[in-house]
C-alpha cells in the first residue's frame, strides 16, 4: 500500500474499521485544506495520518505515518506526548504551548480531542493548532503592563444584568491602595469588596460604561468604609470583550497637597494662576488673582489663557505662553490684563513649572504694576521736568562721589559754567578744580570743613569767594548733604551753589547803611517810631519812643499803628485819623498833625507827629517823629480830658448798676411767679387728676362714638392743661441741673414718642435724620433736655393747626458740638412775633400761656448752650439748637 493509501486505510478508524472515501473527501476539502490553522488526525499509535497544509508547514513534508519523536527534538516531543496522553485518557485537550520549530520560538493553541467508534472504542485524535505567537505576546505584554503600571487597575466583569459586577483582574498597584491581595478580590463583587460602592457612586459609572460603550473621568471623590478610607480618581471605560476597566489613583497625598496649596494661595497678596499646558485651562486660582480679574475664583476657574487678554494681545499672549511652556521663557513684564468690566491691568507674571498628581502644569504668579507704572511715568515726567529745572536756573547742582581711592565728579549742572566761567566738562576731568579756585583766603577754612564733610563726620552749608579765569571775586553760597552707602562703599554728596556776589555786596552797603540808620535814631532827641506802609505795624522804635510809651521795647515792635492810640471816640487821633495821616503822608511825602498817643489805662500824652515815607530794607515804611507837646496844651483842654475820662466811667457804672437792678427784680418776679406756680400747681392738677379718673371711668360704661369724641377732648385739654403747669414751673423755679452723658438718639426718640402719643390723632408726620447720633453722647440734664425736645417738638406739630404736614428732625455734629434742627412748613412768624417769642407770657395761641420758649432758652442757658429761630410767615419754622457734647466745651 502506498502513502496516500495507508493514510486512508488509517482514517478508517473514525467510526469503523473500513471509513468511506466520501468521508475522505469530505474531512480533505477545500475548507479543512485552506486553513490558516494547522490541522491533523493521529492513530493510536500517535502517528500523524493525515496533515493539512499548514501542518505540513510546521512539521515538514515528511511527517506522514512518523510519531512526534521522530519529527522534533527531545523537548517538543515531550511536549506533544504530554497532550497525546491526556487524549489516551479520553479526555479533550485545550491548551497553550511553547514549542522551538527550526530554531524560532512559537507559541501554539493546541485543541486536540479523542474520536471513537459506533462501539466507543477509541480510535485516533483529531487536533487543530494556531499559531498564536503574537497574540501571546501581546498577552503577556499586557499582563506585565498591567502588573506594573503605577496606577491601579481593576477588571471588572458584569453579573445580575449589570446590578453588580465581579473582578476578574487586579494588580500589584491595586492591591497597595486597597490593601487587599489579589486572590482576596478576583472572583468576589465589587459590592462584597466594598461595601460603599453604591453609596461612592462607581457602581453607576459602571453600568453606564457597560450600557452605552463610552469611557467616562469619575472626578475625585472621597471613598471610606469601616476598613479604608481615601480619595480616589477613576477613569473608566469598556473592552471590546464586554468587561469594565477602572484605572485609578490614590490622591489623598495630592488632595493634603492642594488644601495647603490652597491655604497658602489664600493668604498671598500677588495673583496665583495654575494652568493646565495642554488645554491653557485654568485649574486653580487664589482670592488675590480674582480681585485683579474683578471676578470670583468660581468664574475664573472656569477660563482659558484667552480669556484674560484683549483681543489684540493675544497672538504675542499665545506665542509667549509656548515660550514658557518650552522653558525659554519664565518672566514677562507690562502684561494687559482683561478685567470683568473690560477695562486693563498691567501685571509682571513669573512663571514655574509643577507637576500634580502627573500632570504637568504652569504657576503663574501675577503682581499688579498699574499703580507701579503710573509711579514710573510720573517719576519720567518729573526727571523731565527736572532736567529742564537744572539746565535753565542759575543755581549749580552738583553730585560727586567719595572713595579711598579719591574724590569723582559724577554730575553738574550747566550753570557751573556762568559762575566759575569754566565748563562743566574740565570739572569732569578734574574734580577738585572748584576748590582750587577758591580764594586764597577761604581754602583753607573752607577745606577743613569739606575734608570732615567727605568723611561724613560734619554737614557743608558754607559761603566762601571764588577767583574765576578773568581774576575777578565771586561770592557762592555751597550747600551739600552726605549720602552714607553701604558698608562705607558708595559714599556720596550732593549739594547746589548759588551765586551770592550781589546780595552780599548789597548786604554790605545795607550794613553800612543800616550802621549810620540806628546811630541816627538812637542819637535823636525825639521818639521815632518806623511803621510798615502795607501792614500798619511798627517794625522799630528808638529808647525815646518806647520811654515815651511807657510800653517795652518787645511788645511795641509788630504792634498796630492804631492800637497806640486811644479806643475812645473821644480822643483825637483816633484809628481814622492815623490812616488819614498816613494817607496823606503817602501823597504829599510828608505829614504833620497833632496826635494823642496812649500810655496805659487812663494817661494820655498829646504829641506833634511828622510823617515821611521812604523805602528801607526792600519795603515802603512811614517814619514817623513824635514831639511831647504836653507842655503847650492849656490846662483847659486837660481838664476836658480828665472830665471826658470821667463821664466814661460814670456811664459805665450806671449801666452795670442798671443791670443789676433788672436781675434783682428778675428774681424777685421769679420768686413771686414761682410762689403763684406752686399754689396752681396743687390746686389745679387735684382737680385735673379727678376729672381724667372720672373720664376713664365713664368712658368704660359708656360706648358711644359721640361721646368717645368728647372723652378724647378731655384728655387733650388735661394735657394741655399740665403741660402749661409744667412749663410755669419750669420758668420758675430755680432747678439744679444733674448733668451727665446721655445717649443722644435715644433722648431725641424719647421725645419724639411723647409727642407722637400726644397727637396720636393728629395727621403730622415726624421724620428723623438722626444717622450721625449713633454712639454720640450729650452733656445735659435728662429731665430738661426731654422737656426742651418736647416743647420744641409739640411747638412744631401745632404749627401746622388742623392741616396735615411734616416736622423734619436734624442732627450735625459741628466740632464738638451737637446741632440739632426742627423745622416745620407750618404758619410762621412775622418779624414782630420773632422780636418777643422768647418773652415769658407772651403767646398768640388760645391756648397755653407763652412759657414754652422762655423754658427753651432758659434749658440752653443753663448747658451752655445756644438757640436760634428763623421764620417766614406762612412758609414754616427752623429752630436750630446747638448744645455742647462734654463738660468742656
Amino acid at each position: 500500500m502506498g502513502k496516500k493509501d495507508k493514510s486512508t486505510g488509517m482514517l478508517g478508524c473514525l467510526y469503523s474499521k473500513k471509513i468511506s472515501t466520501s468521508f475522505i473527501e469530505r474531512f480533505s476539502n477545500d475548507l479543512v485544506r485552506d486553513a490558516v490553522d494547522a490541522i491533523f488526525l493521529k492513530d493510536l499509535e500517535r502517528r500523524y495520518i493525515y496533515l493539512n497544509p499548514s501542518a505540513i508547514a510546521i512539521l515538514g513534508d515528511d511527517a506522514i505515518d512518523r510519531t512526534a519523536e521522530d519529527i522534533l527534538d527531545t523537548d517538543n516531543a515531550a511536549i506533544i506526548k504530554e497532550v497525546d496522553e491526556i487524549c489516551v485518557a479520553g479526555e479533550k485537550v485545550d491548551a497553550k504551548r511553547w514549542m522551538n520549530i527550526k530554531g524560532r520560538r512559537y507559541c501554539f493553541h493546541v485543541i486536540q480531542y479523542p474520536l471513537f467508534d459506533d462501539m466507543g472504542k477509541l480510535s485516533c485524535f483529531a487536533g487543530i493548532v494556531r499559531n498564536v505567537t503574537e497574540s501571546r505576546c501581546m498577552e503577556e505584554r499586557y499582563t506585565a503592563l498591567i502588573e506594573n503600571m503605577p496606577n491601579a487597575v481593576a477588571i471588572y466583569q458584569v453579573v445580575d444584568d449589570g446590578r453588580d459586577f465581579v473582578f476578574v483582574e487586579f494588580n500589584a498597584a491595586a492591591e497597595k491602595i486597597e490593601r487587599k491581595q489579589r486572590g482576596q478580590v478576583v472572583g468576589r463583587r465589587v459590592s462584597e469588596v466594598f461595601p460603599e460602592a453604591n453609596s461612592f457612586g462607581i457602581i453607576d459609572v459602571f453600568k453606564r460604561v457597560w450600557c452605552t460603550g463610552k469611557a467616562e473621568l469619575f472626578p475625585i471623590k472621597l471613598y471610606e468604609d469601616d476598613r479604608i478610607a481615601g480619595w480616589r480618581e477613576n477613569t473608566i471605560f469598556k473592552l471590546p470583550s464586554g468587561e469594565v476597566v477602572a484605572v485609578y489613583n490614590d490622591v489623598s497625598k495630592l488632595i493634603g497637597i492642594q488644601e495647603k496649596l490652597s491655604t497658602i494661595m489664600s493668604t498671598m497678596t500677588t495673583g496665583i494662576l495654575i494652568t493646565d499646558v495642554k488645554t491653557r485651562k485654568f485649574v486653580m486660582c487664589n482670592r488675590a488673582m480674582a480681585d485683579m480679574l474683578g471676578r470670583s475664583e468660581e468664574e475664573v476657574e472656569k477660563l482659558s489663557v484667552k480669556d484674560i487678554h484683549p483681543s489684540e494681545n493675544l497672538e504675542e499672549i499665545a506665542d509667549n505662553f509656548q515660550k514658557m511652556i518650552n522653558y525659554k521663557l519664565n518672566y514677562l513684564r507690562d502684561v494687559p490684563l482683561l478685567r470683568s468690566d473690560s477695562t486693563t491691568i498691567s501685571v509682571d507674571i513669573h512663571t514655574s513649572h509643577v507637576e500634580l498628581g502627573g500632570k504637568k502644569y504652569l504657576l503663574g504668579n501675577f503682581v499688579d504694576v498699574s499703580e507701579r507704572n503710573e509711579i514710573v511715568n510720573e517719576l519720567r515726567t518729573t526727571a523731565e521736568r527736572l532736567d529742564q529745572i537744572v539746565s535753565n536756573i542759575e543755581e549749580v547742582f552738583w553730585l560727586h562721589e567719595y572713595t579711598p581711592d579719591g574724590e569723582r565728579c559724577l554730575f553738574v549742572s550747566p550753570s557751573f559754567e556762568g559762575i566759575w566761567g569754566c565748563k562743566a566738562s574740565d570739572l569732569y576731568n578734574d574734580s577738585m578744580l572748584w576748590f582750587n579756585m577758591i580764594h586764597p583766603e577761604d581754602r583753607e577754612r573752607i577745606g577743613e570743613i569739606y575734608m570732615s564733610f567727605t568723611r561724613g563726620e560734619s554737614s557743608f552749608d558754607e559761603e566762601y569767594r571764588i577767583v574765576i579765569p578773568d581774576g575777578r571775586v565771586r561770592w557762592v553760597h555751597d550747600k551739600g548733604v552726605f549720602l552714607r552707602g553701604k558698608e562705607g562703599v558708595n559714599n556720596r554728596g550732593v549739594g547746589t551753589v548759588i551765586d551770592i556776589t550781589d546780595s552780599k555786596l548789597a548786604l554790605e552797603a545795607l550794613s553800612d547803611s543800616e550802621q549810620k540808620y540806628r546811630m541816627l535814631v538812637e542819637s535823636a532827641s525825639d521818639a521815632i517810631i518806623v511803621i510798615d506802609a502795607e501792614s500798619q505795624e511798627v517794625v522799630d522804635a528808638n529808647d525815646v519812643a518806647v520811654s515815651l510809651l511807657g510800653v517795652p521795647r518787645e511788645k511795641v515792635i509788630g504792634m498796630q499803628h492804631k492800637d497806640l492810640h486811644p479806643k475812645d471816640p473821644h480822643f483825637k487821633g483816633y484809628a481814622g485819623d492815623c490812616e488819614n495821616m498816613m494817607r496823606k503822608a503817602a501823597n504829599a511825602n510828608q505829614s504833620m498833625q497833632n496826635m494823642t498817643y496812649i500810655c496805659d489805662q487812663y494817661r494820655c500824652i498829646p504829641v506833634q507827629v511828622n510823617s515821611t515815607p521812604m523805602d528801607l530794607n526792600g519795603r515802603r515804611v512811614m517814619v514817623s517823629i513824635l514831639r511831647d507837646i504836653t507842655k503847650f496844651v492849656s490846662d483847659e483842654e486837660k481838664l476836658k480830658h480828665g472830665q471826658d475820662l470821667l463821664r466814661m466811667e460814670v456811664e459805665k457804672r450806671s449801666k452795670e448798676l442798671a443791670d443789676m437792678r433788672k436781675e434783682l427784680d428778675d428774681a424777685k418776679r421769679l420768686t413771686d411767679i414761682g410762689t403763684l406756680a406752686a399754689s396752681i400747681a396743687h390746686e389745679l392738677r387735684n382737680p385735673l387728676g379727678v376729672i381724667r379718673i372720672a373720664a376713664y371711668n365713664i368712658r368704660r360704661k359708656v360706648k358711644d362714638d359721640t361721646c368717645e369724641r368728647s372723652f378724647n377732648s378731655i384728655d387733650r385739654k388735661i394735657d394741655e392743661s399740665d403741660q402749661i403747669i409744667r412749663n410755669l414751673l419750669s420758668y420758675a423755679r430755680v432747678k439744679k441741673v444733674d448733668f451727665n452723658a446721655l445717649p443722644l438718639k435715644d433722648i431725641i426718640q424719647e421725645g419724639i414718642d411723647q409727642i407722637t402719643q400726644k397727637h396720636n390723632r393728629r395727621e403730622v408726620r415726624l421724620e428723623c435724620d438722626l444717622g450721625c447720633c449713633e454712639g454720640v453722647t450729650l452733656w445735659g440734664d435728662r429731665v430738661s433736655i426731654l422737656e426742651l425736645f418736647f416743647n420744641l417738638f409739640d411747638n412744631a406739630v401745632q404749627a401746622y393747626k388742623d392741616c396735615d404736614g411734616v416736622v423734619k428732625i436734624k442732627c450735625k455734629i459741628d466740632e464738638a458740638r451737637i446741632v440739632i434742627e426742627v423745622v416745620d412748613c407750618g404758619e410762621g412768624m412775622n418779624d414782630e412775633t420773632l422780636a418777643k417769642i422768647y418773652d415769658p407770657f407772651f403767646t398768640k395761641r388760645t391756648y397755653g400761656i407763652g412759657l414754652g420758649m422762655s423754658v427753651c432758652k432758659k434749658i440752653v442757658g443753663l448747658h451752655g448752650g445756644r438757640i436760634d429761630i428763623e421764620s417766614v410767615e406762612g412758609e414754616g419754622t427752623t429752630v436750630t439748637v446747638t448744645l455742647p457734647m462734654s463738660p468742656d466745651e
